[in-house]
């Protein structure tokens, strides 16, 4: 969705960005703002019988100024990032299929782009607030994320080189990325 969005809003490679676990967003003046959601669901987990239903919700065609007063601050829309380009509906969801169906098939292949995927992600080398299922929320440093696994690989802060208490976080949100503090 990233590349397709990029595509149809005229956006430069790279503009929109992953933050751990599900959202596509895009650093503007003022902070970092979502653009996109995943939800995905599983049923018959260890058997053969397996099913994933995973949804993606775009901000696409949205005016700053129709934004939730509530949201306002976190969100933002594929219109607003390329400066107020009208954004067709059916033209993001064509571009979108057209690259789900080669990257469906390498995944069934066994072949991920982890590179690409690792590329994106605005977490890596900053300092974010996790928030873990129990409702506990920690400052810690994303130091990556795993391929293999997609666990949010993180440190302590005060950590910088990030090699002796890096640990791996496969449940949580990542509620605020805090902007200027990388690597």
């Amino acid at each position: 969705m990233a590349d397709a969005a990029e595509a149809v809003a005229g956006l430069p490679d790279g503009k929109l960005r992953l933050k751990w676990p599900n959202d596509i967003v895009v650093e503007l003046p003022g902070g970092i703002r979502k653009i996109a959601g995943v939800l995905g669901e599983t049923q018959g987990a260890g058997t053969v019988d397996q099913v994933a239903i995973v949804g993606i919700g775009t901000n696409a065609d949205w005016p700053a100024k129709q934004f939730p007063a509530a949201l306002a601050g976190s969100m933002s829309s594929l219109r607003e990032a390329s400066g107020g380009r009208p954004i067709e509906a059916r033209e993001l969801l064509e571009a979108f299929l057209l690259r789900l169906e080669p990257r469906v098939l390498a995944l069934r292949a066994g072949l991920f782009d982890v590179a690409g995927w690792y590329d994106r992600q605005v977490t890596t080398g900053r300092v974010v607030e996790l928030q873990l299922p129990d409702g506990t929320i920690e400052a810690v440093r994303a130091v990556g994320v795993d391929g293999v696994t997609g666990a949010l690989l993180v440190a302590d802060v005060e950590d910088v080189e990030a090699v002796r208490g890096e640990r791996e976080v496969t449940v949580g949100e990542v509620a605020h990325v805090r902007l200027g503090v990388t690597k």
